[in-house]
């Protein structure tokens, strides 16, 4: 998987999240990818914690939708810069 891939991958679940569960193994392997290149450090952790959800737990999908669009766009502008 590429940095590219791994950014368009993120990038779908951030969209996506609204309609279906984005905690997949794909996802988590563009989180494990883009790591060890984000700065600051505490990004990919804030991402991987929206994700790790209880199912029986209602979930304000908005909220995690902007979150994970903040989180997502900070990262991609640091991988450009």
């Amino acid at each position: 998987m590429t940095v590219s891939e791994a950014l368009a991958i993120l990038e779908t679940a951030t969209v996506e999240c609204k309609k279906r569960d984005i905690d997949t193994p794909e996802v988590m392997e563009a989180l494990d990818l883009l790591e060890p290149h984000i700065r600051p450090a505490w990004l990919i952790p804030q991402f991987r914690y929206h994700l790790d959800r209880d199912p029986s737990v209602g979930v304000d999908q908005e909220g995690q939708q902007q979150v994970l669009r903040a989180t997502f766009l900070a990262s991609e502008t640091q991988l450009k810069n």
